[in-house]
């Protein structure tokens, strides 16, 4: 390496970038030593130094991370965390279905809070940001496709998984809700939001995991295959929220709109079909208080 500019460059980000290495197998003074030629130094370090020194002549890779990046980086590391918690929820819902049976009124309770929540979300979260992004005409485009694709599938999967499959049907109608709001969650987070609906989606998911995960042990699968189950559900839902945020955080207005909009489609369609009339069926009259405080708990994670 002949360039006295790179040997330099070479120099102060092996120090900088490297400090465990240089101070324990390089003497003090040798920076530039390290970059000219091997010596004795060890052979690992020789083969670190080489492969650096040809990428930075190739311009493969930039001394310092450039701001984009470090936006990316950090807006990616967000979506992790945020799709983790939400999908969390269905392995914690898994794990409680499989040990208890929750008393009916708990369950409804659960269920009819986490409805009140989603309700909240999608009428404060979705729908808003679909009409911010897209107009009245693209939210409402998305909302009806979203319900009618829904209805189809599930009702699809419900006739099909019927008996000693009625577990996996539920666990395929909490995947089919679940992935577009975990893609509409991420893309929440290119405007900083998202708060409000990864609450409703977490206490939504946990009576949906239980549910499911009960019927599942009650028609003899073995808890290990439940839990996995449960598990790789939740993460296609955690690596939804990724995407999201990834692929279609910088999509067209109106793209964005009928997502979202698709998003609170399924939703709706979900909490009419199934989850508050099964709250009201376990519960009763009174499960009524337990969706309006999820409504407003969500309502005031929205305004915060």
């Amino acid at each position: 390496m002949r360039d006295p500019t790179l040997r330099e460059k070479c120099s102060a980000h092996l120090l900088s970038h490297y400090p465990s290495i240089t101070d324990r197998m390089l003497p003090a003074g040798s920076l530039n030593h390290a970059c000219l030629g091997p010596g004795r130094r060890d052979a690992f370090l020789v083969g670190l130094e080489r492969a650096f020194v040809v990428l930075l002549e190739l311009n493969a890779v930039p001394l310092t991370p450039t701001r984009e990046s470090r936006v990316m980086i950090g807006a990616m590391g967000q979506a992790f965390v945020y799709g983790s918690v939400a999908s969390a929820a269905l392995i914690v819902g898994a794990a409680i279905g499989v040990r208890w049976t929750l008393p009916d009124h708990v369950y409804a309770a659960v269920l009819a809070f986490g409805g009140g929540a989603l309700t909240s979300a999608l009428s404060f979260e979705l729908l808003a940001e679909a009409d911010t992004y897209g107009g009245v005409w693209y939210a409402a485009l998305g909302l009806l496709v979203g319900s009618a694709a829904f209805i189809l599938v599930d009702k699809q999967l419900m006739d099909r998984m019927r008996g000693s499959a009625i577990g996996f049907g539920l666990l395929a109608a909490a995947v089919l809700d679940g992935i577009p709001e975990s893609l509409a969650l991420g893309v929440s987070l290119v405007e900083g939001g998202g708060i409000a609906l990864l609450a409703a989606i977490f206490i939504a998911n946990i009576p949906e995991a239980i549910g499911g995960a009960t019927r599942m042990r009650q028609d003899g699968s073995s808890v290990l295959l439940v839990i996995g189950i449960w598990t790789a559900a939740a993460i296609a839902i955690a690596a939804s929220v990724v995407l999201g945020r990834l692929l279609l955080g910088g999509a067209p207005g109106g793209v964005l709109a009928v997502l979202l909009g698709f998003a609170a489609g399924a939703v709706l369609a979900s909490l009419a079909e199934s989850v508050l009339p099964e709250a009201f069926e376990r519960g009763g009259p009174y499960v009524a208080f337990a969706t309006v405080a999820g409504f407003l708990v969500s309502y005031l994670l929205s305004e915060a």
